[in-house]
């Protein structure tokens, strides 16, 4: 036996916690939680089944061949009530969206890889491939040993923490404005596809939690059925700032899709001239020369330049 450097989450859950001088069962690992507030997650408690949390500090974790146990020196029963930073991992990351900031897409999480460091435990990557799925359920093993004469592997996809942002909207404690900062520096048609492959909730949450600039550019980027969701989200005074920040055109082609009735407390709302701007290129039909131009404009202070230059 040796002290564990590395482990999954699911192989950890359901294994027995022993208290280390009696060699007896306390219980089994339903749960573990993380302080959020460190750079990456660090494990802070060990949930039991029937609602026990031990504190970490107590905890020695040892692998026996292909199994994990767990010693626990005393029954410190952790407080973790009444503090934000500390969250369940089941609750806030199994089985949750999250962006992949690498590959700018939304993927989900099929299982937590842990390391135990001089420092404590920490979280250090996600498992979004089918080897993760497949080890949740507990067949990775035969399914890898069916596939070894053919020479083929399981698909396996680990993200590393650092290029990883959650964005599930009912992780409790996560906010959104924070997971937005980082989310925000990727390309507008990025965060577009982002936030369109997000469940609806999510997706409102998202992009209310965008600064207004980008929230317009993202909007510009969106399919219509997806604009309509956004600024039906979002309250009319939020709404109104983010299409003043869009060029007028752009403005106008959303505002055509919009029941009349939002459309007229949107132009109302609005700064007057760009408001005025948008009812001026509203007035064209469809597909007319009219609607089609953009009020936006380039000015030249050359005096001596001509039309040819």
């Amino acid at each position: 036996m040796y002290l564990a450097s590395k482990f999954y989450l699911s192989r950890i859950l359901g294994r027995p916690v022993y208290l280390s001088r009696e060699k007896r069962i306390v219980g089994h690992i339903a749960d573990l939680y993380v302080d959020t507030s460190f750079e990456r997650p660090k494990v802070i408690a060990i949930k039991l089944r029937g609602g026990l949390i031990l504190d970490i500090a107590s905890i020695d974790i040892v692998k026996d061949g292909a199994q994990y146990a767990f010693f626990c020196s005393s029954i410190r029963d952790k407080d973790i009530s009444g503090n934000d930073k500390y969250l369940s991992l089941l609750d806030t990351m199994l089985d949750k969206q999250i962006v992949d900031l690498d590959g700018h897409k939304v993927v989900r999480v099929n299982d937590l890889r842990l390391a135990v460091v001089s420092t404590g435990i920490f979280l250090i990557a996600v498992d979004v491939g089918m080897e993760g799925l497949l080890r949740r359920l507990g067949i990775a093993k035969q399914i890898k040993r069916i596939l070894k004469p053919m020479h083929k592997n399981i698909p396996s996809r680990l993200i590393l923490w650092d290029d990883v942002q959650t964005v599930d909207a009912k992780s409790k404690g996560l906010t959104l404005t924070a997971q937005a900062e980082k989310i925000s520096m990727l390309h507008p048609s990025d965060v577009a596809d982002i936030i369109e492959d997000l469940d609806k909730n999510t997706q409102a949450s998202m992009f209310a939690a965008l600064d207004e600039e980008k929230a317009a550019d993202v909007l510009e980027e969106m399919e219509p059925e997806a604009q309509i969701r956004m600024i039906d989200s979002l309250s009319i005074s939020k709404a109104a700032d983010v299409l003043e920040k869009m060029p007028a055109d752009e403005a106008a082609d959303i505002m055509d899709i919009l029941n009349n009735n939002m459309v007229e407390e949107l132009l109302t709302e609005m700064d007057r001239n760009a408001s005025e701007e948008v009812r001026e290129l509203m007035e064209y039909p469809e597909n007319t020369v009219g609607s089609l131009m953009s009020t936006d404009f380039v000015t030249v202070e050359d005096e001596d330049m001509t039309v040819q230059d």
